[in-house]
C-alpha cells in the first residue's frame, strides 16, 4: 500500500483513507538484548568446548548447560531483536477512527490489538512511581511509554505501548473529540 503525506499528520493510504503509522524501535531497556545475546551465545560455546579439551566429570550436564544458554539468546533474540509494533490510527467507513497494532517478526505481521477510540478512555505518560500494571505491553521494554485505558463494555484493561508525541497527541485528541 502507498501512502502520501499532506502536511497535516495524516498518512493517506492506496484506498484514501487517512492513516498515522509509527513503529516502535528497541529503545530504552531493550538496548541490552544484543549484548545478552551475544553473551549467552559465548557462554554457550565455553560450555561446549570445555568439556572437549580437558577431562571434566559429568559431562553431559555441562552439555545440558550449554543447551540451556543457547535457548536463552534464541528467546532474547526472537523477543527484543526480531520483533517490532507497529501502532496506526486508520479511518473507519463510518467516519471513526480504529487504533491499530501490529506484531511484525520479520516477514509475518500479525494484528495484535484493533479497537475503536470510543474504547480508549485515557493515556496518560508512565512514571515510576505509578503502581498500574499494565494486562499487555506492546513497548518492547521502551523507556518513556504511555499507559492507555481500553474497556471492552464489561472489564477495563491497562496496555503499555511506546508511540511518539504526535500519535499520543492524536489519541489524547481522539479521545475528547471522537470525530477527530
Amino acid at each position: 500500500m502507498k501512502k502520501r503525506y499532506n502536511g497535516d499528520n495524516v498518512w493517506k493510504g492506496g484506498d484514501g483513507m487517512p492513516m498515522r503509522e509509527y513503529v516502535c524501535a528497541a529503545r530504552g531497556r531493550a538496548r541490552w538484548a544484543l549484548p545478552a545475546m551475544l553473551g549467552c551465545v559465548l557462554l554457550t560455546v565455553a560450555l561446549w568446548a570445555l568439556p572437549t579439551q580437558i577431562e571434566v566429570s559429568y559431562r553431559p550436564i555441562w552439555f545440558f548447560f550449554s543447551l540451556t544458554s543457547l535457548t536463552c539468546a534464541m528467546l532474547i533474540g526472537s523477543r527484543y531483536c526480531l520483533c517490532r509494533y507497529v501502532y496506526r490510527l486508520v479511518a473507519t467507513e463510518d467516519g471513526g477512527f480504529d487504533f491499530v497494532v501490529d506484531e511484525v517478526r520479520r516477514l509475518r505481521t500479525i494484528c495484535v490489538c484493533r479497537i475503536e477510540t470510543e474504547a480508549i478512555l485515557d493515556i496518560a505518560r508512565e512514571d515510576k512511581r505509578s503502581r498500574t500494571r499494565p494486562t499487555y505491553d506492546w513497548s518492547l521494554g521502551a523507556r518513556g511509554a504511555y499507559l492507555l485505558t481500553l474497556t471492552d463494555g464489561e472489564q477495563t484493561v491497562t496496555a503499555r505501548f511506546a508511540p511518539d508525541r504526535t500519535m499520543a497527541a492524536m489519541i489524547a485528541y481522539g479521545i475528547s473529540n471522537v470525530n477527530f
